[in-house]
């Protein structure tokens, strides 16, 4: 057996936890790894040392044996990465071991990157494994920058995020600095993160390191004003934290994660003026004695620990309860909330002009009652109450910032309501300097008024755009759209766009939008 299971594990699992969880359960938060890919030794700095004592390595199937053992008669799921804290470890190694095992056993993972890696070569190893984002570590960022001087952005650089806000993936942060969850920069970036970079799945682990009530400060009542970041609780045994999060953001933004193997530990997390301590038996961990993150018990105080694992989800249940949480909240926060983020990564459909016709710009009429204009100086407003009423909900003054660094001089067309003033349809005409189409023209973000549809505004104003770019010499002129966006691929083909396939799957999803348009 992997580990003892003792009477006080099952009674503790059968009396308290197996009625609260729900049947199927992911674990947002796993470290998996082998010992072969780790250097010898361990460099310390930067991180407490106690987790080592738990476990040396962690196989794929020694984390799905942990969960056989601790949660009979539940499905677990992990979202499984690699835990790299030493420059000497063999990363790649390591994050190939993750994506061999989550091919295998068909789970989610996520990347270990590091700060240092451009966003081409981010964008190639996430391209070339079964990836769903990253996870990074202060430890991995440069040793001239001082630990309690690393910010979030020394971890995860604006390059590398600007990549995982296009691509909308995962990204696990584990925040830096002494301060923890209450810590001014801490709150100040991860405010940033959640305006700039709004596609970004961030997940913040261990409910910012928010392990002592000390930690929060006026956290919660900042990070409230959040939309998008979630939150996980691995490795955390505070109720009070627990409430307030819940509170604070609501069940639809908590993950259930464990930080497994160390949630293998047997024992009891207190907190004195204000820092943790985990209370362990004696000699089942080796000397702790210098560890102030640590303290070995007597037996007799010891004989009813349980698994870690069990404590953080006692005290979860706590938390639970007391904010009246239901059942469908509960099934949420354990595994629903976790599977809505997961959706892999898919390179939009491509659509290309074609070059028989780049002497032929499209022919378009605009109705009476409406005049088309390219952007003034002050239209930004109107544009962002545009695209939000066209569906574009993250679209915001950042995103408006990101579009005018690649489109073309008088490349914003608009079209506007004569009677009201408003602007009602929208297309732009940007330069791609990036694969799959370097150097071609784009159509680019092209919407219109739900009030105005009808009136072929989305055709003019992509036709106007069009007439630019084969104006402007361009003799590849491309577009980028999602799958489920039918009339707007209707339009693009009665234009005289065709399909282009650039990824392997794009000739199976342009076939089932074909069979959607009949």
């Amino acid at each position: 057996m992997l580990f003892e299971i003792k009477d006080i594990d099952k009674k503790c699992y059968e009396n308290e936890l197996r009625d609260f969880l729900p049947a199927r359960i992911i674990d947002i938060h796993t470290h998996v790894w082998l010992a072969e890919h780790k250097s010898p030794g361990c460099n310390a700095r930067r991180t407490a040392t106690w987790p080592d004592r738990v476990a040396k390595d962690n196989s794929v199937e020694d984390l799905l044996e942990t969960y056989k053992l601790m949660f009979p008669g539940k499905q677990v799921t992990p979202m499984i990465f690699t835990n790299s804290i030493s420059v000497n470890d063999n990363l790649d190694a390591q994050n190939e071991y993750i994506n061999q095992s989550a091919k295998k056993h068909n789970l989610p993972a996520l990347l270990w990157s590091l700060p240092s890696w451009s966003k081409d070569e981010l964008n190639e190893k996430l391209s070339a494994g079964k990836f769903l984002g990253v996870k990074s570590y202060l430890a991995n960022v440069p040793d001239y920058i001082p630990g309690n001087e690393i910010r979030i952005f020394d971890i995860f650089p604006h390059h590398q995020l600007e990549l995982l806000n296009s691509q909308a993936r995962i990204m696990m942060l584990h925040i830096p600095r002494s301060g923890r969850l209450k810590d001014p920069v801490n709150l100040a970036q991860m405010l940033e993160l959640d305006k700039r970079y709004p596609n970004i799945k961030t997940i913040i682990a261990h409910v910012g390191r928010a392990y002592c009530t000390e930690d929060i400060g006026n956290a919660f009542e900042v990070l409230s004003k959040t939309k998008n970041l979630l939150f996980d609780f691995c490795a955390n045994t505070n109720a009070e934290v627990f409430r307030e999060l819940i509170d604070a953001v609501g069940a639809k933004r908590i993950l259930f994660g464990s930080d497994l193997p160390i949630l293998r530990m047997r024992m009891k997390r207190i907190c004195e003026n204000g820092k943790y301590v985990n209370l362990v038996p004696k000699g089942l961990y080796g000397d702790v004695s210098a560890d102030p993150n640590m303290r070995e018990v007597s037996d007799d105080e010891s004989k009813n620990f349980t698994f870690f694992m069990y404590e953080e989800l006692l005290a979860f249940k706590k938390a639970a309860q007391s904010a009246k949480l239901s059942s469908d909240e509960i099934a949420d926060i354990f595994h629903n909330n976790a599977k809505r983020i997961m959706t892999p990564y898919k390179q939009q459909l491509q659509m290309i002009w074609p070059e028989d016709k780049l002497n032929q710009p499209p022919e378009y009429t605009l109705p009476d009652g409406y005049t088309m204009r390219t952007y003034q100086h002050g239209d930004e407003d109107g544009m962002i109450r545009l695209m939000a009423k066209a569906g574009f909900d993250s679209w915001n003054e950042q995103a408006l910032a990101t579009l005018f660094t690649r489109a073309l001089p008088n490349g914003t067309f608009f079209i506007v309501h004569d009677a009201t003033g408003d602007i009602v349809a929208t297309a732009s005409a940007s330069y791609n300097a990036k694969e799959p189409n370097p150097f071609a023209g784009m159509l680019d973000w092209v919407a219109s008024d739900p009030e105005h549809r009808g009136k072929k505004l989305g055709y003019a104003v992509s036709a106007a755009v069009v007439e630019k770019l084969i104006k402007d010499g361009y003799k590849k002129i491309t577009l980028a759209t999602d799958d489920f966006r039918i009339p707007a691929i209707k339009t693009y083909l009665k234009m005289g766009f065709l399909p282009h396939h650039v990824a392997e799957d794009h000739e199976r999803r342009w076939t089932e939008v074909q069979a959607k348009l009949k």
